[in-house]
């Protein structure tokens, strides 16, 4: 705590100093300031669990507008580490709560006077955020309940759609609570609207049917929304018999269908077709009536758009399918946030055609170029070895900018910043003065973003991120690099293994091929599997050619039983000697102590022989 009352947070180094007898005599202490690190870290962690929660919303398309409620008031709590949650929606008079969820269990689908509800009604009356850090005797509440609290109006264009509010968090409440409940409430709020939708749609498409009143109803009801409808006849590649005039947001017209001058199937992402075709066919096939499904489109403008279409099946009385409703929405925006999370970027994709480290660090990089507003940057490896920095790709940056920055010693203030472990968001002349005092205003960067990159607990690079022409990163984009950055660490690191085992496999075949005796592998029907540079010496063979060969190929007729003889002891687990000789391709007879041993190879029973030079020509036979 400090004087003025305030909570900060400090990394304490302690030195203990003892005499001669072992006697601890003071104390010596180092703290260090690290609240602003503390309260990065517990954005960075609010921020994904919000995410977590919007995901979990997006996935409760089938639950009921009470349960999303519930679901989200819970996470309300959650997120500002409150105590007691209450998340109600208004009628259109914004004077009556019409469904109510409450932490205590208390919902109600009964219109009830919001002033009953007088302990969050106060963000209602003055339609802005209500922040309550003192004890609240005044209110019309029960005393042992409320200590404090805070309120949080849900906003529908101007109208106030409902109030969001949470109680007895064990601190205070502050701003970044307020940011938390608006931006979880408003994803909430946005995945019921369109619930409603679809449900309103869905029953009107019901109860009119087919008759000559579609037209002009859904129109009317959709003209103005997200929704487009189609009505498709049950043919190859969808001909549309209707199609809502909203239909204006993707460049086309309606008569561009109507017309027959397009089909459906024209504009489907070539890449997504068959897998549109493919599952219409199994629903069709199971009998099913209604089924969603993710795909994108092509506009009339060349842009691809991400949809999410809900089709509804119909059949006639004899089982076939006559004709097939459909209800699209543009979903774009809510893929590119949600892909984040499920890692849309498929780095095995990203990564296939790259022929080298060079280029797959570059396609890394790339990855980060593509969030909004990052227009230039540079990947650097921490040397394991020595602790230093050394940029390996680099996009955007003039050459001079490159050469002044492509190396950073371990006790460099950059290599410090960065093994920090923390995120630095800041303007480029900020991080300037900082890190180098060097004027590197000539490059014309402006928002900059030094993210670590860790695996596991390892710090093993860095992203230098940069725009020309905005000044701040936001908060969005500040998440998705971040998550970028967690994906190139566990690549950076498969790659790091990789060299390693390669390394290690490169070192032992040094070593088998410098050892005196000669080795082969073989299965057990006596076909080459492997053999060392000594054996090859000797025999005059090359590996290529010894693999086309069997391993009697090498004996003289008078030692080709020996194999035969060989497999009885060597399953027993035994190893087996002999005294042989081997055929040379010129024909000479080299004189061995070959010694079979039972061993896997390729996860396949094989025998490995190992072959000593001798300077005899006895033959006895003796097991070891």
């Amino acid at each position: 705590m400090t004087k003025d009352g305030y909570v900060r947070w400090v990394d304490e180094r302690t030195k203990i100093q003892q005499n001669d007898t072992g006697d601890v005599t003071y104390l010596q202490g180092i703290i260090v300031d690290i609240t602003d690190r503390k309260n990065v870290e517990n954005a960075l962690y609010l921020e994904e669990k919000r995410h977590e929660a919007l995901l979990k919303l997006y996935a409760m398309s089938d639950s009921s507008i009470q349960e999303i409620m519930d679901y989200a008031r819970e996470q309300a709590v959650l997120l500002t580490e409150s105590k007691i949650g209450f998340l109600a929606f208004l009628d259109e008079t914004e004077t009556n709560y019409a469904v109510i969820s409450w932490s205590n269990g208390k919902q109600s689908s009964d219109e009830a006077p919001a002033e009953s509800y007088s302990i969050w009604d106060e963000a209602l009356y003055h339609r802005t955020p209500i922040m309550n850090n003192e004890y609240l005797a005044e209110k019309d509440t029960d005393p042992k309940l409320i200590q404090r609290n805070l309120s949080v109006p849900i906003f529908e264009g101007g109208r106030i759609a409902g109030i969001v509010g949470v109680a007895n968090k064990e601190q205070d409440y502050t701003s970044t609570d307020v940011r938390q409940l608006k931006l979880l409430m408003q994803g909430m709020w946005n995945i019921i609207q369109q619930k409603v939708a679809d449900e309103e749609l869905y029953q009107y498409m019901e109860d009119l049917k087919r008759s000559s009143e579609i037209k002009s109803v859904l129109s009317d009801v959709i003209k103005n929304s997200p929704a487009v409808v189609f009505i498709w006849w049950a043919e190859e590649d969808w001909p549309v018999e209707f199609v809502s005039e909203n239909v204006t947001q993707f460049g086309y017209t309606v008569n561009d269908f109507l017309s027959g001058k397009l089909v459906y199937a024209d504009i489907v992402h070539p890449y997504d077709l068959k897998r549109v075709q493919k599952e219409l066919a199994k629903r069709i096939d199971a009998g099913q009536t209604d089924f969603n499904q993710e795909y994108r489109i092509m506009t009339k403008f060349g842009d691809v758009r991400w949809i999410d279409e809900r089709t509804f099946i119909k059949y006639d009385e004899d089982g076939k399918v006559t004709y097939l409703q459909g209800i699209i929405v543009d979903i774009t925006e809510r893929k590119h946030s949600d892909d984040f999370m499920h890692l849309q970027y498929d780095l095995d994709s990203v990564l296939s055609s790259a022929t080298s480290n060079s280029e797959t660090f570059n396609r890394l990089l790339d990855l980060a170029l593509k969030i909004t507003p990052i227009d230039s940057g540079a990947l650097y490896l921490v040397d394991d070895k020595t602790g230093d920095l050394d940029l390996v790709a680099h996009h955007g940056l003039s050459e001079q900018f490159v050469n002044s920055t492509s190396h950073y010693e371990r006790n460099s203030v950059q290599t410090r910043l960065i093994m920090s472990g923390q995120a630095v968001y800041k303007h480029h002349s900020e991080l300037s003065a900082i890190t180098s005092g060097k004027n590197l205003r000539y490059e014309g960067l402006h928002a900059t973003a030094i993210i670590p990159i860790r695996y596991h607990s390892e710090i093993i690079a860095a992203l230098y991120l940069s725009s020309h022409s905005e000044y701040e990163i936001p908060d969005k984009s500040r998440h998705d690099l971040e998550t970028i950055a967690k994906q190139i660490g566990e690549v950076l690191s498969n790659m790091h293994k990789e060299a390693s085992a390669q390394k290690e496999i490169s070192d032992l075949q040094i070593l088998i091929d410098n050892v005196k005796e000669g080795i082969a592998v073989t299965d057990k029907k006596g076909a080459l599997l492997y053999t060392n540079k000594i054996l090859e010496k000797w025999i005059g063979y090359s590996a290529d050619e010894l693999k086309k060969m069997e391993i009697t190929d090498l004996y003289p007729l008078r030692y080709r039983h020996v194999l035969d003889s060989v497999n009885k002891p060597i399953n027993q687990n035994q190893a087996y000697s002999e005294d042989i000789r081997l055929h040379s391709s010129t024909g000479r007879e080299i004189p061995c102590r070959v010694t079979f041993k039972n061993i896997k190879w390729n996860e396949k029973d094989c025998i490995l022989g190992i072959y000593e030079h001798i300077n005899t020509s006895a033959t006895s036979i003796h097991n070891t």
